[in-house]
């Protein structure tokens, strides 16, 4: 029942994150076979929309093709077509090149920032949820703090790093 489908997801999905790309996706292929009544979204946005955003005075950088977790492949052939056709089509669709690759869920590693790097971007987006310190800040390790649809409380102790030293206190308990 859907009861029992979210709390296998909830349980998933920590599980996902800490596997291997290609582990990843045999997994998930199976679960959509299993459940074939959910559609994964292909896009939260279409150009017409990216593009009224970037009218608007936004920035537009890059985010992957697929949101893999970038610091989990082990294909280099597949990281690389990650970071380099999410800029070919940003720089199609709306004009330009984008400056900057936010990694998906913040995972990366030293061979996704060479390659982002060899790609042509300036800059990577990474999750950190500490001090910005930018006489000591990687340009490929740019902190950055994720939102989400959450309560305003949480999502204010989130952006005032707070959340962080709560969750650190409730560990060590």
């Amino acid at each position: 029942n859907s009861k029992q489908r979210v709390a296998f997801a909830k349980q998933l999905k920590p599980f996902l994150k800490k596997i291997k790309h290609s582990e990843r996706e045999i997994i998930m292929s199976h679960i959509c076979l299993q459940w074939n009544d959910v559609k994964l979204p292909k896009l939260m946005m279409n150009w017409d929309q990216v593009r009224e955003l970037r009218d608007a005075g936004h920035y537009i950088g890059s985010h992957t093709v697929t949101h893999a977790m970038l610091g989990t492949m082990d294909n280099s052939e597949e990281l690389r077509h990650e970071l380099s056709e999410s800029a070919s089509r940003i720089n199609k669709e709306l004009g330009y090149f984008p400056r900057s690759i936010s990694y998906p869920v913040g995972s990366y590693n030293e061979e996704t920032i060479q390659l982002a790097k060899e790609t042509g971007y300036v800059c990577g987006l990474a999750v950190h949820q500490d001090e910005y310190a930018p006489d000591k800040e990687n340009l490929f390790a740019i902190k950055r703090i994720e939102l989400y649809n959450e309560p305003w409380w949480k999502t204010k102790l989130r952006i005032s790093n707070k959340l962080e030293a709560i969750k650190k206190v409730v560990r060590y308990r």
